[in-house]
């Protein structure tokens, strides 16, 4: 799960900056030219588009991995173990309870379950995390970070298995401070599971006193056998998003987009860009979408000023021949990405000028479907005919459609919201004081119910949809 307490600070910090009123802006052509990086102190941010790289003339040398080692096949919804659940970490262990109405169950007896659990994409794993040793990364001064091992467990009960131990199999950072010798240890950071549910990819980050950095390399985990397979060096991985027929991976730094066989073999560049500057310790990355037909869609900011909007160009990205096509822009309010529909087709942002906008999938005809600075759009449906959106600290929803009034349902407690199916919609809400819960909410009408209350804070939770 993401950091999202961490994430909700920063927003209601800058969701108040300044900006224009909606109106589609003059498309940029794709034939600009790179420019320096910028840097945070700029007084100014300096105009500039992203620019596509051809197509590599041969791949780029790699070595390569064992291959994959029988791998199992692809499970089908009817096999998983749960169809929908919610696991979470309570008094340093993992509980189970599936929904609506079954039991809650504790799938782990440990006491030192520490964050962040996550199902298998087929429902019959959840990673998890244990506290692991604490490392000093300086003496001078002294500073120690936490750490952590990553963890198995059949959400039908059984023996938990250790997946990876970080700090054996994965390579420390020389530190930029302190002395020559002081040593930052790395953590899996970024994860994508392959189809056979049982491999995922993997690009690690390295630990600061003062948060996380990436290190944009690339591993392959069987989370069975705990084998590790490095694919890909720092700096020419990147946080990996795997094609929906397990073929190929997309691997997003803060400057370029790439793409390579899922064994790291044939990595080429797609689209770079420049650095976009966040005025604190996070680091702007894209998070580009395959769509069904192998091309790739994602939003590339602009660098830009606190107090202004920040523009996003909008790419179609081609893979396989490496012709790219910027199809417009649209300015939003702070660096909340536009979200494109399922399908592609349809776009929504938070407009700039205020306010939560519909578009066409290039940005084009904007029209807006809710008032106020504090919209940010959350989820599409399955079908795209919904959206989910916050504002001001409600969830809610509105209908893709012309003179669709929006509908609130409950107050929000993390943003998080995904839908079930077409007509309904899964939120962490607020349920009463410092009380999380899961609420389902039936549209069109908007009843809701309540399906769970988090006994304890804070909460790291995953959901199964199953799907």
């Amino acid at each position: 799960m993401k950091r999202i307490p961490f994430l909700l600070v920063v927003l209601a910090l800058l969701a108040g900056c300044a900006g224009t009123q909606l109106e589609p802006t003059p498309v940029a052509t794709t034939e600009a030219t790179t420019v320096p990086l910028p840097t945070t102190e700029a007084t100014q941010a300096p105009a500039a588009t992203a620019s596509p790289l051809p197509p590599a003339e041969s791949p780029l040398a790699t070595a390569t991995p064992p291959a994959l080692d029988s791998p199992l096949p692809t499970p089908t919804p009817e096999e998983a173990a749960v169809d929908f659940a919610i696991v979470t970490v309570r008094d340093g262990d993992l509980w189970l309870k599936p929904l609506p109405g079954g039991e809650e169950v504790r799938l782990t007896d440990l006491g030192d379950v520490v964050e962040f659990p996550e199902f298998s994409p087929d429902g019959r794993l959840v990673l998890f995390r244990r506290e692991g040793p604490a490392v000093t990364i300086s003496t001078d001064p002294a500073g120690e970070v936490p750490t952590t091992t990553l963890w198995a467990v059949p959400v039908t009960g059984g023996e938990p298995h250790m997946v990876l131990d970080p700090l054996a199999a994965l390579p420390s950072v020389p530190g930029t401070g302190g002395r020559a010798e002081d040593l930052y240890p790395s953590e899996p950071g970024s994860l994508a599971w392959l189809p056979d549910g049982r491999h995922l990819l993997l690009s690690s980050r390295y630990l600061t006193i003062n948060g996380t950095v990436g290190n944009y390399d690339l591993w392959r985990l069987d989370v069975e056998t705990g084998q590790l397979d490095a694919l890909l060096p720092s700096g020419e991985g990147g946080r990996p998003v795997v094609s929906p027929d397990g073929a190929w991976v997309l691997l997003s730094t803060g400057t370029v987009i790439s793409v390579a066989r899922v064994d790291g073999s044939e990595p080429r560049a797609l689209l770079k860009f420049e650095r976009v500057p966040t005025y604190s310790e996070w680091e702007w990355v894209p998070e580009p979408e395959w769509n069904d037909d192998g091309s790739v869609r994602v939003a590339i900011a602009l660098p830009w000023m606190v107090g202004e909007p920040v523009t996003y160009q909008l790419w179609r990205l081609e893979p396989a021949s490496g012709q790219n096509e910027m199809l417009g822009e649209v300015q939003v309010s702070w660096l909340h990405a536009p979200l494109w529909s399922p399908d592609g087709t349809r776009l929504a942002f938070a407009a700039a000028g205020g306010g939560l906008a519909l578009a066409d999938s290039s940005g084009q005809d904007p029209r807006l479907v809710a008032e106020g600075d504090d919209v940010v759009p959350l989820a599409w449906s399955p079908e795209g005919t919904r959206l989910a959106f916050v504002q001001a600290g409600q969830y809610c929803v509105v209908d893709d459609q012309a003179g669709a009034e929006p509908v609130c349902l409950a107050p929000t407690f993390y943003s998080d919201a995904r839908w079930l199916d077409e007509d309904t919609l899964i939120m962490v809400a607020s349920i009463g004081e410092d009380q999380p819960g899961l609420v389902a909410a039936e549209l069109p009408g908007g009843t809701t119910t309540e399906l769970w209350s988090a006994p304890v804070l804070p909460l790291f939770h995953d959901v199964y949809l199953g799907r």
